[in-house]
């Protein structure tokens, strides 16, 4: 009895094997270690932060690198724009299909009301999936962009020399402003040239 079973589960292997390499990669099985789950969890993070800090989010053509390591097929919808110092990821306390990341927030742009500064702590959560085995990134937690102050800068000149509206210029100028200090002004030699005179 115990060798029919085996035999049984020996035929069973086979053809299982048989129908995999006859289906090719339209039948894709696999299987993963907790240890190369969680890698692959840390690389698609990372890549996405990596990508995000660079401002990839805030254009058309950014967002197809990001498209491209999430199973997300638009940008998430966002009305502000956190600028960050840095960002680390967190590591998961258990197996899981979620993932958080810490951003140290420097400031926060907000369309129609302008930039504020800030010293903030702010987390994301990101949400896992594994489709047709390989593990997607689904869902992102809160949706607003997480920007380094260099992608911003560029993101508020382009907004700047494109915006018509006079109130949506005036906001991104100011943030600008606040940003990127204008130069000083030249010191005049009036008040040195007096006071020689006056010697």
């Amino acid at each position: 009895m115990f060798r029919r079973s085996l035999i049984a589960a020996f035929v069973l292997s086979v053809s299982l094997a048989g129908v995999a390499q006859q289906q090719g990669p339209n039948l894709r099985i696999r299987s993963r270690s907790v240890s190369e789950l969680q890698a692959d969890q840390r690389n698609l993070i990372g890549q996405w932060c990596r990508f995000d800090y660079e401002g990839s989010r805030l254009t058309d053509d950014g967002w197809k690198k990001l498209e491209s390591v999430s199973g997300l097929k638009r940008n998430p919808e966002f009305t502000s724009i956190y600028v960050i110092s840095r960002y680390q990821m967190n590591p998961p306390e258990r197996v899981s299909m979620q993932g958080t990341v810490t951003y140290n927030v420097i400031g926060r742009y907000e369309v129609g009301i302008g930039y504020t500064p800030l010293n903030d702590t702010r987390y994301v959560d990101f949400k896992f999936a594994d489709k047709d085995g390989d593990l997607q990134l689904v869902d992102v937690d809160p949706v607003q962009p997480n920007v380094s102050k260099l992608a911003f800068i560029a993101w508020l000149k382009t907004q700047l020399a494109a915006t018509k509206n006079a109130n949506d210029k005036m906001a991104l100028q100011q943030a600008l402003d606040q940003l990127v200090p204008p130069p000083p002004k030249p010191k005049t030699d009036q008040g040195s040239s007096s006071s020689k005179q006056l010697q």
